[in-house]
């Protein structure tokens, strides 16, 4: 990785069958990874190809062809398609890194079989469609970054199931509907929740007050109505709030003020 290699990927993988971890990041190359470069590289558990030009559809015939996979970076470039349904076959995948591409659709339903992932980034798509309950299954996830697509819907119920989560971002989508369908309470790894420009609605849940170890809360851009519920000082690590633009009444609370850690309000 990060060097200037440039040409296509396809023209030397097919020969490597003992190959392990694959990593190309931050170089040239481009072109599709078409499913027969790819056929022989069974023992292959780490691909990482961040930060080239390659395109075409997902690399996701790995799913079949290497069993042990167990992370896939294709992160800044510029896959397209949709996530097919060999993404259920990727049932050792602890890292899936898809952001910054031109993919496309509804999340497939395979996807949530993966019950390893403990890191979903998905961010600056074109992913729509609602997010299915089915997100409950992933249990092990400590990262979920879905920001920048055009998801819509409410946030699922059975997010509250992902009890491992210390990262959820999904600024800038078409959610809608009211917080309280998650129970946030049950997040007591949650370090940063942004949920930024989007068009949420009601008061701001009353089971944040109990994330202990949240440091950050962007509800920015939002429609959320009612007061600052002063419960949010058992949040005690806070360190940035926004609120701004939404239908918040009443006064700045007096209680932020014993938010010690509190840097931006």
């Amino acid at each position: 990785s990060g060097n200037i290699f440039s040409g296509q990927l396809s023209d030397v993988l097919s020969n490597l069958s003992s190959l392990q971890v694959l990593n190309v990041s931050t170089n040239g190359f481009h072109g599709s990874l078409p499913p027969s470069s790819l056929r022989n590289l069974s023992l292959l558990r780490n691909f990482r190809a961040r930060n080239n030009y390659l395109s075409g559809d997902l690399p996701l015939i790995l799913c079949r062809t290497a069993p042990f996979l167990q992370e896939m970076d294709v992160f800044l470039n510029s896959f397209s398609g949709k996530i097919s349904k060999d993404i259920g076959f990727c049932g050792s995948l602890q890292v899936l890194v898809l952001g910054d591409n031109n993919l496309v659709g509804n999340l497939p339903q395979d996807l949530y079989n993966l019950t390893s992932l403990t890191i979903l980034q998905l961010r600056n798509n074109h992913f729509d469609g609602e997010v299915g309950n089915a997100i409950g299954n992933l249990i092990n996830l400590s990262y979920l970054i879905l920001d920048l697509n055009n998801f819509t819907g409410q946030l699922p119920s059975n997010l509250s199931s992902c009890t491992n989560l210390k990262i959820f971002t999904a600024k800038a989508n078409k959610f809608h509907g009211s917080l309280d369908v998650v129970r946030f309470d049950q997040f007591q790894m949650l370090e940063n929740l942004d949920l930024n420009n989007n068009a949420f609605v009601g008061s701001i849940p009353s089971s944040l007050t109990e994330c202990s170890a949240l440091q950050s809360i962007n509800f920015a851009s939002n429609k959320l109505s009612g007061e600052i519920p002063s419960s949010l000082t058992n949040c005690s690590a806070l360190q940035s709030i926004n609120f701004e633009s939404n239908k918040l009444w009443g006064e700045i609370p007096s209680f932020l003020y014993r938010l010690r850690n509190l840097t931006t309000l």
